[in-house]
């Protein structure tokens, strides 16, 4: 009896990377750096923004600034061997409209008007962008030996371009925190920017969570259901160990998070360069404290009443067995 040869696995060529979706502030900085100490996984943070903070010369997560890191020296390295278009990690190099800092208001507009980037940018920016990032995290893998790469970036511009590419096996983990205590946070930031326009800022900041959600929802919807994972920060705060297990189902692969018996996580292999003002500040520390979730942040009368008025306009995440 001849056996008929096995059918070649579409998805083995496929660089695999776990897109981290959902609002800021919702702790994506932390389950990245406690994913990225399972074997196999490397945490490379918000990598939509890596080129930028680059050009600004900004610090790494482990204490020195970005060129001079030997974790993203030896990227840079394998970047520079590779005779691929890529991300280019140069002083002098400017962003992409879809990860750049400052984006033109004509941009914004159109996104606020439901157009996709597809039209906007056009169809060949966006592989373009695609390609150069598929070709990144390929590097990536090969210099680190990592099986996962972990992006945190959550924008959803961002996603959809690495959805649309063959050569990326992307898994969306939806990450979903208390929505007042992300307004709050949100709040406080917006506050401390800009105090002129501060009656108006729980309205904004209202609306733009608003889009944050609908735009978490949008990256859920881009893979199948084997493909997406969706997380609650709180879980994660009061069970760490059961949120490994879901991780690890998902993944097919163990996930720990090497969290102490004084749930401490391990920030050794952290490198990244955005996020957490509280993780990355700190760089000296060798651990990072997983505390149960803070409740909200005192926000005033005021804008706890809108919030919570308009709490049901918020898009909800998909639900998971």
């Amino acid at each position: 009896m001849t056996l008929a040869p096995a059918e070649p696995d579409p998805d083995a060529n496929k660089v695999p990377v776990i897109y981290v979706a959902g609002a800021p502030f919702s702790g994506s900085t932390l389950l990245g750096l406690a994913l990225g100490n399972s074997d196999g996984i490397c945490d490379l943070g918000e990598v939509g923004f890596l080129e930028r903070m680059w050009h600004d010369q900004r610090m790494c997560g482990c204490g020195t600034a970005l060129g001079d890191c030997p974790f993203w020296a030896g990227i840079r390295t394998a970047l520079d061997q590779a005779d691929k278009p890529l991300l280019t990690l140069q002083t002098s190099q400017p962003a992409h409209p879809i990860d750049a800092k400052n984006t033109r208001f004509s941009l914004k507009l159109m996104r606020a008007m439901g157009l996709r980037d597809q039209t906007t940018l056009g169809r060949a920016a966006l592989q373009d962008y695609a390609t150069r990032n598929r070709h990144f995290f390929a590097a990536v893998r090969e210099a680190t030996g990592a099986v996962l790469l972990v992006d945190t970036t959550k924008t959803a511009a961002r996603a959809i371009a690495l959805a649309r590419d063959p050569g990326i096996d992307l898994h969306i983990l939806l990450l979903h925190r208390d929505p007042e205590a992300v307004f709050a946070a949100g709040l406080s930031r917006m506050r401390a920017r800009n105090r002129v326009l501060a009656p108006l800022l729980p309205l904004l900041q209202m609306i733009k969570l608003r889009r944050q959600y609908r735009d978490a929802v949008k990256c859920a919807h881009l893979v199948g259901p084997d493909r997406l994972c969706t997380l609650h920060y709180e879980d994660l705060t009061r069970d760490p160990a059961s949120a490994e297990t879901r991780l690890s189902h998902w993944l097919g692969r163990p996930i720990t998070f090497g969290l102490s018996k004084d749930r401490h996580i391990p920030r050794d292999r952290y490198h990244g360069f955005t996020g957490s003002r509280s993780i990355n500040r700190d760089a000296g520390a060798k651990t990072v404290a997983l505390r149960p979730a803070d409740p909200p942040r005192p926000m005033g009368w005021g804008a706890t009443a809108l919030f919570r008025a308009l709490r049901w306009t918020l898009p909800h995440p998909p639900t998971q067995p």
